[in-house]
Order: C-alpha cells, then sequence, then structure tokens
C-alpha cells in the first residue's frame, strides 16, 4: 500500500486531479478536478473506478469551466475537504461515485479524462493505481476506565 493517503495528478499544467488514494466498499468516492489558469474552452469530465479492468463506478460527466482564480485544497489523513467549497466559479468540479458493497479486493484504478466540448476532442486522459481497504467503517470506543467490575456501568 502507497502511505500517501491522496492522489494527485498535474495534467498538462492545466488540469489538477485529487481523490483518495484508498477504495472502500458502500462509500462515496470522490474526485475533484480543477482547471488551472490557461484553460480557454470548456471541458466535459468524467472518472470512472475499475477493478482488473472492469469498470465498476462511473460519474456523470460535468461541465469545467476556465478558471478565474486558482484552486485551493487541504489535505488532513485521508480525506480532503475544500476551501470554500467547490464552485464552478472558480473552475472546479466535484465528481461523485457510489462504490458497490460487494466490492472486493483486486487491482483498482482511476481513469478520469476531459473532452472539450467545442471540438468533441479529447484534451486529457489520465489512469492511477488505487488501493483496496475491506473495511467500511471503523468504530473505536474509549471507556472512562481500563476495567470493570461486575454491577459497574460503563462509561463512553
Amino acid at each position: 500500500m502507497n502511505s500517501n493517503p491522496v492522489v494527485f495528478v498535474l495534467l498538462s499544467r492545466r488540469f489538477a486531479v485529487i481523490a483518495p488514494r484508498l477504495v472502500r466498499p458502500s462509500s462515496l468516492y470522490s474526485v475533484a478536478v480543477a482547471a488551472l489558469p490557461g484553460l480557454e474552452s470548456h471541458v466535459q469530465v468524467k472518472a470512472a473506478l475499475s477493478r482488473d479492468g472492469v469498470e465498476v463506478a462511473a460519474s456523470s460527466r460535468e461541465e469545467l469551466r476556465p478558471a478565474g482564480i486558482t484552486f485551493i485544497a487541504a489535505f488532513r489523513y485521508s480525506n480532503f475537504f475544500y476551501r470554500n467549497g467547490i464552485n464552478h466559479s472558480i473552475g472546479a468540479v466535484r465528481l461523485l461515485m457510489r462504490v458497490p458493497g460487494s466490492s472486493v479486493p483486486g487491482d483498482y484504478s482511476l481513469r478520469v479524462e476531459g473532452i472539450n466540448d467545442a471540438t468533441g476532442a479529447r484534451v486529457f486522459s489520465n489512469s492511477t493505481a488505487l488501493d483496496f481497504s475491506p473495511r467500511f467503517l471503523t468504530i473505536i470506543v474509549q471507556t472512562s476506565r481500563p476495567i470493570y467490575c461486575n454491577g459497574q456501568d460503563g462509561i463512553f
């Protein structure tokens, strides 16, 4: 497993893709695509998750508009947050995919592609390997004392 919790890809110096490196079953997988200064026309962006070469989840196509200001993202652990949210006016889109609950271990990859609205030509395409974790959710319970005797109440 790669120790970096976030996938960050800079494509042709005009686009940035940010997504979690870890795929979990029954979760919502989010991909952010940002247009950096220099994009001149609208681009249709789509993302897909594949396991062993077979597509298991895909996003709808979203329109990416030229950036007015630079996209800013802040990272915290394996989740990523957006400063001031994702907003079309700053040239960024968020693509969402539901990972099936029946997902099993395998070789997962994320594919992101952009197609020029005006010409229909592919502007960028990138595929990146991801890691899979069978755990959807981890709950840690911490009690008020290490050992309890019969009749004592546990306080969480």
